[in-house]
């Protein structure tokens, strides 16, 4: 079951804490899991370092605004070429 995990940033916070427990114990055998973050961030105030993921399977879409058209495209795309089970 392939399975992507989105979430808007990874800056540190109770709900990025939650997300990336979750992720991180979800069993790799049964499940292909793809982590996602909207907006861009600084690599010493996130989680990012402590997210247990597969070269490739880790992706920022790095949203300027919620009217980042390129952006939505990039998103929309990898979505359709991805095809998950769950998001």
């Amino acid at each position: 079951m392939k399975i992507l995990f989105l979430i808007n940033n990874l800056h540190r916070g109770g709900a990025e804490r939650n997300f990336l427990n979750q992720a991180n114990g979800l069993d790799r055998n049964k499940f292909e899991i793809y982590f996602a973050t909207i907006l861009s961030e600084k690599e010493q105030d996130s989680f990012q370092s402590e997210l247990k993921t597969e070269p490739g399977k880790n992706i920022c879409f790095g949203f300027g605004n919620l009217f980042d058209l390129k952006a939505w495209c990039r998103f929309l795309q990898f979505l359709a070429k991805q095809k998950f089970d769950i998001i």
